[in-house]
């Protein structure tokens, strides 16, 4: 038997890729980092991505003046700071600081990595598409970069210990990896 929901929550139930932490920089140079689950493969070649952005995010304005981002893996070793710059807003200051993340330069763009993360992707926005109080950027993905020991044939999110998203404050780790 199943149970109906509200259409309004159904995301909830598409909702569980992993976090990640997406960061972003000013037109002056200021960069910023925001926790972010909304987020989704477009195609492979081109190797595209989108990120939906709420209009209430520092980081919307940023990337829209920049067309620039990193989207940034954490493990579940990162709780605490991932959901502090998940609740925390700091229009032009730097969140890194606050939130204790090690900034990297970017190969291929102007936005900083976090080291602590296990995984990095530059990506550049190709479109903009709004949709009431949030924005969907699709974005090339230009260069990426994983943890030698989470790469296989494949992506380890288990030993990544990747985190997992499903509102209201609830959220999982990765679980065991498997071949079907």
């Amino acid at each position: 038997m199943k149970k109906e929901i509200p259409a309004i929550y159904a995301y909830k139930l598409l909702n569980h890729g992993p976090v990640v932490l997406l960061t972003s920089v000013d037109k002056k140079g200021n960069p910023n980092v925001m926790s972010l689950a909304w987020i989704t493969v477009v195609n492979s070649e081109p190797p595209l991505v989108s990120v939906a952005v709420g209009d209430q995010a520092y980081s919307q304005k940023s990337i829209s003046d920049t067309g620039e981002f990193v989207i940034n893996i954490p493990s579940v070793n990162n709780l605490k700071n991932i959901i502090y710059c998940g609740t925390h807003s700091f229009r032009g200051a730097d969140k890194f600081n606050h939130a204790g993340w090690s900034k990297i330069k970017s190969r291929k763009i102007a936005v900083p990595k976090i080291k602590e993360c296990c995984a990095n992707i530059e990506c550049r926005v190709v479109k903009k598409i709004r949709f009431s109080d949030v924005v969907l950027f699709v974005a090339k993905m230009l260069y990426a970069e994983v943890e030698k020991d989470l790469w296989g044939k494949c992506f380890d999110a288990n030993k990544a210990g990747t985190l997992h998203h499903l509102g209201d404050g609830f959220f999982f780790k990765s679980g065991k990896k498997f071949k079907a």
